[in-house]
């Protein structure tokens, strides 16, 4: 059991199986790298959770590596986020971290399956897939993943520009985007739970998550000399990237319906 959870824990990308996840994402295709962090991480994720509830009485003992687990990678998938220049790099940090705060769910779990947390799980990974998949997108458009490269970006496309800041705005829970809901219903969790060092993690690895999420939006408004790029802004990429950054903005502005729906499948 101890070693079918450590190959989960790999392919989860948590800490401390984390450290190939950065140069995977630097080292492939836009394309690919969104298929990576979207696809992959949900479907071992699911096996994941799967697992644990037919294990027939999870220990205190793994419960209590679990909650070292997450709290250490939400701490230290934001921190090393930090120092990134390059902004797949950046990324997949920021999704070593999103899966510590799955698996606050995860931990919740043991103690009591209810409704509300199928929820959680559903309603935070839509808001996650649709967030990166955006991002992905405009990094596949503008065909560049060094961060300097993006300085001025609003100047020369400001559509462009305009989406990936609302992508940022909702992977870093900021209110009015879709990506906030998902934070409130993680940390709704750990509070009905009473998962107080998880609760103090969570606030603390997202207000680094905030600071390093504004750092990349700041570059993007830059005032710089940057000359004209040219765009296939025929494709259907980014019609995809215009749609999703419309969609968490109304997930987050009126989140009820998409909510009500959700349940419905939860």
């Amino acid at each position: 059991m101890v070693l079918i959870l450590i190959s989960l824990g790999f392919k989860l990308s948590i800490i401390p199986f984390h450290s190939y996840t950065p140069d995977l994402y630097e080292g492939t295709m836009p394309p690919i790298t969104a298929f990576i962090a979207t696809v992959t991480k949900i479907s071992v994720f699911v096996a994941f959770m799967r697992l644990l509830m037919i294990l027939p009485n999870i220990t205190s003992f793994l419960n209590n590596v679990l909650t070292i687990i997450s709290i250490v990678t939400i701490l230290f998938g934001n921190i090393l986020a930090l120092k990134q220049n390059n902004l797949k790099r950046i990324l997949g940090y920021s999704s070593i971290a999103n899966l510590g705060y799955l698996l606050t769910v995860i931990i919740a779990m043991q103690m009591h399956i209810c409704k509300f947390i199928l929820e959680t799980i559903n309603i935070y990974l839509l808001t996650y897939t649709l967030t990166t998949l955006g991002i992905f997108g405009i990094i596949s458009l503008i065909n560049n993943e060094t961060l300097s490269f993006y300085k001025g970006l609003f100047w020369s496309k400001p559509d462009l520009a305009i989406v990936l800041t609302i992508m940022l705005l909702s992977l870093a829970g900021i209110p009015l985007t879709a990506g906030f809901i998902g934070k409130v219903y993680i940390f709704l969790n750990a509070l009905n739970y009473q998962l107080w060092f998880i609760l103090i993690s969570i606030g603390i690895g997202n207000s680094i998550g905030i600071y390093y999420y504004f750092r990349i939006i700041s570059f993007l408004y830059m005032n710089v000399n940057k000359k004209q790029l040219i765009f296939d802004l025929n494709s259907f990429v980014y019609y995809l990237v215009l749609s999703l950054s419309l969609f968490i903005l109304v997930f987050g502005l009126f989140p009820q319906n998409i909510i009500s729906l959700i349940r419905v499948f939860s």
